[in-house]
């Protein structure tokens, strides 16, 4: 876990693909596809395509979320939203050792190659039971994020295509809401 947690640490910037896949208890389930983004500290960018098209883009402080069917943007500061959650891990912000006591799998990862670790929230997180981390041999890289709620609902996120060393506008990392779309502050 500490390796894990030094490796993303020293990361300062990637891009690259990613294939989420939400399954419901119940057996259904619906993928999207997307590219995203990063940049140390903060920065980050999720575009998702047709048919479930959005975009969430967050500077380290604020949180924008368009949908563009709607015509709106939801926007709230970053600070509740990541407190002690895998997004805090994931924006470069957190730290795995604190948030996370690692333990024995309890659910079977898919067979890809990749070496999990289970993760449970040292403090209760609404929504959320455990993590499980996919990482490269050697800790090199993160390559799936396995989300379990208290329902058993699972939400895989699998990176593809990573290049790190990415450098980016700053304006990459914002948000510009036009004139006549509806806002939504929470």
């Amino acid at each position: 876990m500490e390796k894990v947690q030094r490796t993303y640490q020293a990361t300062k910037s990637f891009a690259g693909q990613f294939e989420q896949v939400d399954q419901r208890s119940d057996g259904s389930f619906q993928r999207a596809r997307g590219e995203l983004a990063y940049r140390r500290p903060g920065n980050m960018r999720w575009r998702y395509d047709p048919p479930h098209e959005q975009l969430l883009v967050t500077d380290g402080k604020t949180v924008w979320l368009f949908d563009p069917l709607l015509d709106n943007v939801t926007v709230q500061p970053l600070g509740n939203l990541t407190q002690g959650t895998p997004l805090s891990f994931l924006l470069g912000v957190g730290n795995l050792t604190d948030d996370f006591i690692c333990r024995p799998l309890s659910k079977a990862p898919p067979e890809d190659g990749l070496i999990y670790l289970e993760l449970l929230p040292r403090k209760p997180i609404p929504g959320l039971a455990y993590i499980q981390l996919g990482v490269h041999s050697g800790a090199v890289g993160i390559g799936v994020l396995r989300m379990v709620d208290r329902q058993g609902n699972l939400r895989q996120v699998r990176l593809s295509k990573l290049k790190t060393g990415v450098g980016f506008p700053k304006e990459y990392f914002t948000f510009r809401i036009e004139e006549g779309m509806e806002v939504i502050s929470k």
